[in-house]
């Protein structure tokens, strides 16, 4: 049980450790065992010979977004046409910020001065090691709050409050993000004001939510409406994506020695036969704490996992090729552990 005087909140229906780790727990080694801190999820753990593989969508909410406002400035980062890899003029690599909506939206919105005659190639740096203004986290931290925050209306108040800023910087970021990203605002105007008229919205995957707040306790002064809107339309689309997911990956672990446990928002909690070992050579090791865990994964549970994620992508490419074909591929990730490792 986790101790009394840990700092727990609870953010819908997940629940959050801000402090301490909740105790030790031992993990199996190719030589022995190894203690490490544990946090809320390490402590729901495998049984003996089984591990928990974590499966969930690459930024769906952004992608979904992207593509039911068809805003080519949020698009780009999704598509294949887009390189993961830019090279500078010695042919060395670096990430490619086209591919990172977060450095994009810090190098568009958040603080454009310091990204000014710098090259493509030193944006993904610069966003994830410039502090915030706030001095809490990094620029690329503020683009993070700030597409998440746009595209579920949250006011410049509530962006200020959330983030330790002043109302007057959190406005300037909006009124960038709509310079920069002007289709996706006349599609989040259109879908406002179509729920607003008629009392419903009709999401891209048919699913119709009423948003009438006129009989509610209190005025609405039409901010409800639109968010209701705005989230319905990309919520619901994820919801029949992980509903898809759920479908095809419990008929493939049908005559499999795993089974789905758990589905959590867009993440699929499996528990799969194969016994994962820590590999502290491989972990990164800070200030004596191991802050990312390395294991080493029997060859038929990688297996296992690599079809299960080319069923969710799948499923996702289906989907949004069904709303717009472009030729969109599923973007999926998979983490296994001898516990919940998201």
């Amino acid at each position: 049980m986790p101790n009394p005087n840990d700092i727990f909140r609870s953010y819908l229906t997940k629940i959050k450790q801000e402090a301490p780790t909740v105790q030790d727990i031992t993990l199996k080694t190719a030589d022995g065992y190894y203690r490490i801190k544990s946090t809320a999820k390490t402590a729901i753990v495998a049984p003996d010979g089984y591990s928990l593989l974590s499966l969930d969508y690459k930024s769906q909410e952004m992608y979904i977004t992207a593509v039911v406002s068809e805003e080519t400035g949020l698009l780009k980062a999704f598509l294949p046409s887009t390189p993961v890899f830019i090279r500078d003029d010695q042919g060395k690599e670096y990430p490619n910020p086209d591919r990172d909506l977060h450095t994009l939206a810090a190098a568009n919105c958040i603080a454009p001065e310091v990204f000014k005659n710098k090259p493509l190639t030193e944006w993904v740096s610069l966003a994830e090691n410039t502090p915030s203004s706030s001095g809490k986290g990094t620029i690329r931290d503020n683009g993070k709050v700030l597409n998440f925050g746009i595209i579920y209306d949250q006011s410049a108040q509530a962006m200020a409050d959330l983030n330790y800023l002043t109302v007057e910087v959190t406005s300037g970021w909006l009124k960038n993000h709509q310079k920069a990203y002007p289709q996706f605002h006349r599609w989040k105007k259109l879908v406002n004001d179509t729920a607003t008229a008629r009392g419903w919205i009709n999401s891209a995957t048919s699913r119709i939510r009423f948003c009438n707040e006129s009989n509610s306790k209190g005025a609405d002064d039409g901010s409800t409406t639109g968010r209701m809107a705005v989230n319905h339309s990309i919520q619901s689309v994820a919801s029949c994506m992980a509903k898809e997911a759920c479908v095809e990956v419990s008929k493939f672990l049908e005559d499999k020695d795993a089974k789905l446990l758990s589905l959590i928002h867009d993440e699929l909690i499996i528990e799969a036969k194969g016994d994962c070992l820590f590999n502290p050579d491989k972990s990164k090791l800070v200030d004596g704490v191991y802050t990312k865990l390395a294991f080493d994964v029997p060859e038929q549970t990688q297996e296992l996992a690599d079809k299960i994620k080319k069923i969710i992508e799948d499923s996702e490419a289906r989907l949004l090729n069904s709303i717009r074909n472009q030729g969109y591929v599923g973007l999926a990730e998979v983490k296994i552990a001898p516990f919940w490792n998201h």
